[in-house]
């Protein structure tokens, strides 16, 4: 269903195990398929962000909340700890109730290569990417990943 996506996508039951998976999250966490459906997020997941993440998921399940997204520290196979946003959707059967998750994964590390190519799309006129590069430096600004004065240098590459 999402083996074209260009970045880690998996549908995670209400109890955290893998339903599915693309590639790109084996790719990411280093796991061979059959160990990966063995896991749940918790078993990949730095251990200060697990409680975290259950309470978001909760409000999810019970409905009073329809998402959520937080950064996270996961863990590889080969232990390599690695930042990443995570982006959750519920997903929910015609009568309201809560079916399962679908879990976006970008890593913290490839944003900001992306910065960089799109500083030199810009310089290029492609104005367009000014309004990406402010939602990415907001959004990692509000994670806490960044602080103020890192933003406004970040601005200052685009401007």
């Amino acid at each position: 269903m999402f083996d074209n996506c260009p970045v880690p996508v998996c549908l995670v039951s209400k109890d955290g195990y893998w339903l599915d998976f693309n590639d790109k999250a084996l790719e990411l966490f280093e796991y061979t398929r059959s160990e990966f459906q063995q896991l749940k997020y918790e078993n990949v997941t730095a251990g200060t962000d697990i409680w975290p993440d259950k309470q978001e998921a909760q409000k999810v399940i019970d409905g009073e909340s329809s998402g959520y997204f937080m950064h996270k520290t996961y863990i590889s196979k080969t232990n390599r700890p690695f930042w990443a946003l995570l982006i959750v959707q519920g997903i929910y059967t015609k009568e309201g109730d809560f079916e399962y998750f679908i879990s976006y994964i970008l890593p913290v590390k490839g944003w900001f290569s992306n910065v960089r190519v799109a500083a030199k799309a810009l310089r290029q006129g492609k104005k367009f990417l000014i309004g990406c590069a402010v939602f990415i430096g907001l959004l990692i600004y509000k994670l806490g990943i960044i602080t103020w004065e890192e933003f406004l240098k970040l601005l200052r590459v685009f401007v």
